[in-house]
């Protein structure tokens, strides 16, 4: 599903409005997937609809300077790390509880540090940056 998210198809309109064709058309996405996906929709419009009419709102991905990077944070900040999520989240990001393979950035005190997180951080190939540098980024 995160693939055809990826092509835009990021709001239930837009996800009633593909053809099994379409569905297809999307990477990693063949012809038994795309019709189950198209037929689990159309079966379940009522109960997607009571779920909307609950409250529940299914709001488009944002995108910005962040979209598709993951960043993660450790240590200190001046700034706390839930406003620090938030910037993330509303420039398109994802934030990563540790750091792993698909991360992008980890975000913290000392970008010089030989800490076992920042020694892992390197390994992976991600780009350590401070928080300042992270604020910057974002503005």
């Amino acid at each position: 599903m995160k693939s055809v998210i990826d092509q835009g198809h990021d709001t239930l309109d837009k996800l009633y409005a593909l053809s099994v064709s379409q569905l297809s058309d999307v990477p990693g996405f063949g012809a038994v997937r795309a019709q189950a996906l198209h037929d689990g929709l159309i079966n379940n419009e009522d109960r997607i609809a009571d779920i909307e009419n609950a409250g529940v709102k299914i709001r488009a991905r944002i995108k910005g300077i962040l979209t598709g990077k993951k960043i993660a944070f450790t240590g200190t900040m001046a700034t706390p790390r839930k406003e620090l999520q938030n910037i993330v989240a509303a420039a398109g990001g994802e934030v990563d509880k540790s750091v792993g393979k698909g991360t992008t950035y980890l975000v913290i005190d000392d970008t010089s540090s030989t800490s076992s997180k920042a020694q892992a951080a390197r390994k992976l190939g991600t780009t350590l940056i401070s928080e300042a540098q992270f604020l910057a980024m974002t503005k």
